[in-house]
């Protein structure tokens, strides 16, 4: 997710937004809506067949990450890291209702290409699919089904990842290539 670089500047509004500072909450929005709301155009793929748009996944996670009364993010990073669980969540959640449903459409697919997984070949897969490849990962290595959810839902590259949990780039790039190798056993046919 390529949020302004100006981290001082992020991370003093969210201190304000975490001590109850409304104002600070209406300059923050801003800032990061064009960012989560292109982030959230390529995690969703194509529109077919889909009920939920880009702006509606942004602006339901916005809620679920300000809608709190306890709303408290360390700084950037950390909100980054909950923007992209929040957006996971929330497609997550809409792909088990379409799939409850009397007369299901086709399962909410995901497209894994450049944009989400940098796969030599395109991959399409159900946010479903992908949400149990992941539940996997996180059961044998939470750090690198973290760095996956940040990289996939956050709309990270790879460096940006890596920062935001604190790793090195070259341990980013290990990690993306240990996450990618999983991921193609879970999800390629």
């Amino acid at each position: 997710m390529h949020v302004p670089e100006d981290r001082a500047a992020l991370d003093a509004l969210l201190a304000r937004i975490a001590a109850g500072d409304e104002q600070a909450q209406a300059e923050f929005f801003p800032l990061v809506y064009k960012t989560l709301r292109l982030v959230a155009g390529r995690v969703m793929g194509s529109p077919r067949g889909q009920t939920l748009q880009p702006t509606a996944l942004v602006h339901e996670a916005w809620i679920r990450l300000f809608g709190a009364d306890e709303a408290a993010f360390k700084d950037r990073d950390h909100f980054l890291r909950c923007a992209s669980l929040a957006m996971r969540q929330i497609l997550v959640d809409q792909a088990r209702r379409r799939r409850a449903s009397k007369r299901p459409p086709p399962d909410q697919r995901v497209d894994l290409d450049l944009a989400i997984l940098a796969f030599e070949s395109e991959v399409d897969v159900s946010v479903l699919d992908l949400d149990a490849a992941l539940s996997d990962l996180a059961a044998s290595d939470p750090a690198l089904a973290a760095f996956v959810e940040v990289r996939v839902f956050g709309g990270c590259t790879v460096e940006e990842a890596a920062a935001a949990l604190n790793l090195t780039p070259n341990q980013g790039k290990v990690a993306w290539r240990t996450a990618k190798a999983f991921l193609r056993s879970k999800l390629e046919p």
